[in-house]
């Protein structure tokens, strides 16, 4: 899958993706995994420019939470870091979400949200953003949290029956 920031429509999707494209390179270069998830998979797999995206989720094993800090904190990266035991909290200095809040860059632990839930960071869709790679869970996968959460909250239920219909 391939993605051109080209969203005339809403270049605010250009912003996030361009953002999200760096992140994946400094994991990357560091060989921490990751999975991208939420509501930046969604877009991504359905286009629906109707969206507001306020933050890129991203899940982590726990044992890279260091050397991630690292590199927010030592390349001079325009993010205010809140760490806490279960996830990082990346909020941007200068680009706010639709809801008006700092624009988060929220990084997950593998081991305490996800693991035991059929995930793994070998199993990826791999996306390529301006020719950046980067490595978003996969759809049915993305289905599958959808589903979980669709019982409880109305968003959910209407971003996973959008995903059954995207192609």
């Amino acid at each position: 899958m391939n993605i051109q920031c080209n969203m005339e429509q809403k270049p605010e999707f250009e912003t996030v993706l361009n953002l999200l494209a760096d992140i994946a390179g400094y994991f990357d270069a560091l060989k921490v995994n990751y999975l991208v998830y939420g509501s930046i998979a969604y877009l991504i797999f359905t286009k629906d420019l109707g969206l507001y995206v306020n933050d890129i989720d991203i899940i982590v094993s726990k044992d890279d939470f260091d050397r991630i800090s690292e590199v927010f904190a030592n390349n001079d990266l325009p993010y205010n870091l809140n760490i806490t035991e279960n996830a990082i909290h990346a909020n941007h200095k200068t680009l706010t979400g639709n809801d008006g809040k700092p624009f988060d860059v929220s990084l997950d632990s593998f081991e305490h949200y996800f693991e035991g839930r059929g995930i793994t960071f070998e199993d990826f869709t791999s996306v390529k953003i301006d020719g950046a790679e980067v490595k978003v869970l996969p759809k049915n996968k993305l289905i599958e949290l959808y589903e979980g959460k669709s019982k409880d909250q109305i968003v959910a239920r209407q971003r996973l029956e959008t995903l059954m219909r995207s192609a």
